[in-house]
């Protein structure tokens, strides 16, 4: 918890710095990968900001490219304690 309170917050200035940027390509470059649906673009605004974005590859490199190491890390945080449980329990075992 401490490590995402002190990520969080530059994480989410990063993506207030990259908004204008992002959200002008999708509105007015005429390029097949910025050519999105509404549904699309909430779903990719919504797992950039919520941290998820590597966790669907599509929406990988959306809005702040960069912060995807980020995504995978949250990942890795969350599922750390299940990996820490599973080799207590075959340590057990063995």
């Amino acid at each position: 918890m401490a490590r995402f309170a002190r990520i969080y917050p530059a994480y989410v200035l990063s993506l207030i710095v990259a908004a204008p940027f992002f959200f002008f390509a999708v509105r007015h470059l005429d390029l097949p990968f910025f050519a999105w649906s509404k549904k699309h673009l909430f779903a990719a605004c919504l797992l950039t900001v919520s941290l998820l974005q590597s966790w669907v590859p599509q929406a990988a490199l959306t809005w702040n490219s960069v912060c995807w190491s980020l995504s995978v890390e949250a990942f890795f945080y969350l599922v750390f304690p299940l990996l820490l449980l599973g080799s207590a329990k075959f340590s057990k075992t063995n």
